[in-house]
């Protein structure tokens, strides 16, 4: 079976950074921790077994933990191999079991983020092991499994990271349409040829265009020149010719940007719904699971 990072490009035909999506390893690695994760909150505590590594024998206090995540802690009875459970107190009450505690009855106890036992550990077959539900990030690229999780439930962790996937789709499609309208914003408004067109014949008009009191208002209006009138006409003529021109080259180039925007959206709305369906897999899946199994 594939890598875990290729079941995820394969849902995209994508590959890894020169894709349409952009996607990276990182961002592929996170998606897929994260998917671990809400996987491991769907499941009830009687199921968190299957999700539990061990630390291995452990020697000394304060080994640094995960502490909402430990399942149990054991220690070595004095025999090689042969552990017992330790039973959990508070830190601060721990010096009370410090004269209670034995081989065959130990405790244990975290404080800051760290696990002690009583009696103090030292080399086999004194040691301790601490077994807590693996968090651990997912390295897709590593292989087509999971350590300390069940086969049957990787799947999940992909579509899980393809849900992602799609999202980050739509919210590229969504940003190409917005930027396809902006264009149009820039080609019509601010400083482009026809608004910088229409803007001079305005002003020749009625805004003392080419000069002060030299407009066409003016000259018609006070001068009455004809002659020149008719001249500056002419260069409002020509300034609306060039601003006609340009939009008809715009209106083309809106029509296509139109279309191009109304296509970004379209492919937008089709991955937020792949998103729910995929969710919908993810959900009903996971719930199955856990019932045919507690």
């Amino acid at each position: 079976m594939a890598n875990l990072d290729q079941q995820i490009l394969d849902y995209f035909s994508e590959v890894i950074t020169t894709g349409d999506l952009t996607l990276s390893q990182a961002m592929l690695d996170q998606w897929a921790t994260d998917g671990k994760l809400t996987v491991i909150s769907y499941m009830p505590d009687e199921l968190l077994d299957a999700f539990t590594g061990d630390s291995g024998d452990k020697t000394s206090d304060g080994y640094t933990t995960q502490v909402n995540y430990i399942r149990k802690v054991v220690r070595e009875n004095g025999t090689d191999a042969e552990y017992v459970t330790c039973r959990e107190i508070s830190s601060v009450s721990a010096f009370d079991y410090e004269n209670i505690a034995s081989t065959a009855d130990p405790y244990f106890y975290t404080e800051a983020g760290k696990v002690y036992v009583l009696p103090t550990p030292g080399a086999s077959p004194n040691a301790f092991k601490v077994f807590e539900v693996d968090i651990a990030s997912v390295d897709v690229s590593s292989g087509s499994t999971i350590t300390n999780f069940p086969n049957e439930l990787t799947r999940f962790v992909v579509l899980y990271a393809v849900m992602q996937g799609k999202l980050r789709e739509a919210a590229k499609m969504r940003r190409d349409g917005q930027d396809e309208f902006e264009a149009l914003t820039t080609d019509y408004g601010g400083d482009s040829p026809v608004s910088t067109a229409l803007t001079n014949a305005r002003n020749i008009l009625s805004n003392n265009q080419p000069s002060s009191g030299g407009d066409v208002y003016d000259v018609i209006d006070t001068d009455e020149d004809a002659n020149r009138a008719t001249a500056l006409m002419n260069v409002v003529s020509t300034e609306l010719s060039k601003a006609s021109a340009e939009m008809g080259t715009l209106d083309k180039d809106a029509s296509n940007r139109m279309q191009r925007a109304g296509g970004y959206f379209k492919q937008a709305s089709s991955a937020l719904n792949d998103y729910a369906a995929f969710y919908a897999q993810f959900d009903s899946g996971l719930k199955r699971y856990i019932n045919a199994n507690s």
